[in-house]
């Protein structure tokens, strides 16, 4: 069978994983088919194992293709869990459609097995530790406790996270309908209170905009780990609706701060009732634009952003923002946990 491979990677078994050193797979081959029903395919990949008689013989053969289906199907699976943290579950159990995918002129569905009786195994198992600040199982029934211990997770970390938060709080004059605003105090305090306890930097910014001709954007400072204040609670509570909202600065003023946190995980959370709009003509596809090229310019240097839209502007802050970087906050009374639960994630 040797006239029919191409590459070879031997002692395959000393870097099998976790598996090093005790693996069964000693080499890898790249060739032309050998066992039958791949000798249409051009090329396939070979696992190589030895027999009862010491001599190796192939275990597994994939053709490429499906190799590539694989690495395709798996790196969509990764992204997907990297954004799952907006469900309880980890997964929409009234739709468990991850995502249809383009392959070979067909479509390839991928979805969570819910036949599968044991999904949620996981998520309910007596070996989780309850009344956490951080972790995988949020409990709702822990709301009405205000020590902020809404979660059980399984062995906690006790080193510091290596994360750093922003929450950036518009502050324009339609925030103060509804009780948008005191829900994002109430959320602002949350905040603060889960981060000082898991000793995470946080910073907590407002910004308003034409507070004046001469003002274009006016940004405050409520929490800074650079300038700790005596009393930071109170002075969340002095967060006030007051005019226009000019987004784009603001993003990029917090994500230029978070950028010099020495934490490998830097989030951004932006809570926000309708789309950008300050004086004279910051509205519209021109101020969309400049909220996407922040988002984007910062994504590539590695801040992760997540906006909480509390507003009726839902379907434009999420197409600024991309579905995957949205979080729709129908409930204002939601808004304080979702953000907890958000962070925790990323512990």
């Amino acid at each position: 069978m040797n006239e029919k491979i191409v590459l070879t990677a031997q002692g395959y078994d000393r870097v099998d994983g976790r598996n090093a050193y005790q693996s069964t797979v000693k080499k890898l081959t790249l060739g032309a088919p050998v066992n039958e029903e791949n000798k249409k395919m051009q090329i396939a990949a070979q696992l190589w194992k030895e027999n009862k008689d010491g001599e190796l013989e192939i275990s597994m053969e994939l053709p490429i293709h499906q190799i590539f289906d694989l690495m395709i199907f798996l790196s969509r699976t990764l992204l997907y869990f990297k954004e799952a943290y907006r469900f309880p579950l980890l997964y929409n159990p009234d739709n468990p459609t991850v995502e249809r995918i383009g392959v070979q002129g067909g479509v390839l569905p991928v979805e969570i097995c819910v036949d599968n009786p044991n999904i949620n195994e996981d998520e309910v198992s007596a070996t989780f530790s309850g009344n956490r600040t951080y972790g995988t199982v949020f409990h709702a029934e822990k709301t009405a406790s205000p020590d902020f211990r809404y979660f059980s997770r399984k062995n906690p970390p006790e080193e510091n996270p290596s994360l750093a938060v922003a929450l950036r709080i518009d502050q324009s004059a339609s925030m103060n309908a509804f009780g948008r605003l005191e829900a994002a105090k109430q959320a602002a305090v949350a905040v603060y209170e889960f981060c000082k306890y898991c000793k995470i930097p946080v910073l907590i910014y407002g910004d308003t905009a034409d507070r004046s001709p001469r003002e274009k954007m006016s940004l405050y400072s409520y929490i800074d780990w650079e300038k700790p204040k005596l009393n930071e609670e109170a002075a969340l509570m002095g967060i006030e609706s007051i005019s226009n909202n000019r987004d784009g600065m603001a993003l990029r003023i917090l994500a230029e701060k978070l950028m010099k946190a020495p934490q490998n995980t830097k989030l951004l959370i932006s809570i926000s009732d309708g789309q950008p709009k300050a004086m004279p003509d910051y509205t519209g596809e021109l101020a969309n634009n400049d909220m996407k090229q922040v988002i984007q310019e910062y994504g590539r240097k590695g801040v992760l952003f997540l906006a909480a839209a509390i507003g009726q502007d839902k379907e434009t802050i999420c197409d600024i923002y991309g579905p995957e970087r949205f979080l729709d906050i129908t409930d204002l009374r939601q808004l304080p946990v979702r953000l907890v639960q958000i962070i925790a994630r990323y512990l």
